[in-house]
């Protein structure tokens, strides 16, 4: 999660720069509102089949990413954010070739504190506390049904309206940061419902006042009714975050994540490698 001011003079200026989640509109407990623009890419480079096996691709899909995000802490439990998304694709399959991209779905999210966490204290437990998200994204991207091109590289989107709900539990003020969580999407349109679940987790270290560095992993589901077919699909991946910043003044955070390739991991689709960076300005 983004900055906690802690009691603990060791701990305080690391919780209040450093970031344990991978939501970049999150805002800690000493600030009022983030707001941040993040610029990365992605490589394809395998996939998994029908058979969970890991095949190479004849196909590239490539793109960079990028999104613009703000938050903001209405008091000490409640939050909301905003975000914004583009992307431009690059597609190729033997003689075709194609590029294509645009604005993408845009998300908006009510996040609730209830507990608020305390620090260790010598002879006292400190358990972990609990986070619950309510998010609504909306169709302002292109979708498959709306492709105007062969390979949709077009595509920035998914077809209409969808819901999600998050819960994750988390212990930010040791020097060992942690959180554990899932979520589930469904989304709305006139093929009907599209489902989708996942599960996240991840652990990291502080390094002085200014340094944090995570490491995150997640599986994600999903299934798509395409006529009186469904089909289901799912990724494994693993990732690193490193963040630096100045206490309630600006936050940058890199990242680099992939799609673990071994099978059994994954079903009907392709795997990428991703890096990017995000830069924030706190008040």
């Amino acid at each position: 999660m983004l900055p906690l001011l802690l009691a603990s003079v060791a701990h305080a200026g690391a919780c209040c720069v450093g970031s344990t989640s991978s939501m970049p509109t999150r805002v800690g407990e000493c600030e009022h509102a983030v707001v941040g623009l993040s610029a990365g890419g992605e490589l394809s480079t395998m996939r998994w089949d029908r058979d969970l096996k890991v095949r190479k691709s004849s196909m590239r899909d490539d793109a960079l990413v990028s999104s613009i995000s703000a938050g903001y802490r209405l008091d000490r439990r409640w939050q909301v954010g905003l975000s914004v998304p583009f992307r431009l694709t690059h597609r190729a399959v033997g003689d075709l070739d194609g590029w294509g991209g645009g604005v993408g779905d845009m998300s908006a999210q009510l996040l609730w504190d209830p507990v608020e966490e305390r620090p260790r204290i010598a002879g006292e437990s400190a358990p972990a506390v609990p986070i619950f998200a309510l998010g609504v994204r909306a169709p302002t991207g292109r979708d498959w049904q709306a492709s105007e091109r062969t390979l949709q590289e077009d595509v920035t989107g998914l077809v209409g309206p969808g819901v999600r709900a998050s819960m994750w539990m988390e212990r930010t003020m040791d020097r060992v940061p942690w959180r554990l969580g899932a979520s589930a999407e469904v989304g709305f349109s006139n093929l009907g419902p599209q489902p989708s679940v996942s599960a996240q987790g991840a652990v990291g270290h502080y390094f002085g006042t200014r340094w944090t560095a995570m490491l995150n992993s997640s599986i994600q589901m999903s299934w798509a009714q395409l006529g009186v077919k469904d089909i289901g699909s799912w990724r494994t991946d693993l990732g690193a975050v490193l963040v630096h910043g100045a206490a309630l003044r600006w936050r940058v955070s890199g990242y680099v994540n992939a799609d673990v390739p071994v099978p059994g991991l994954g079903r009907s689709t392709m795997q990428h490698a991703r890096a990017g960076i995000t830069a924030m300005k706190v008040f």
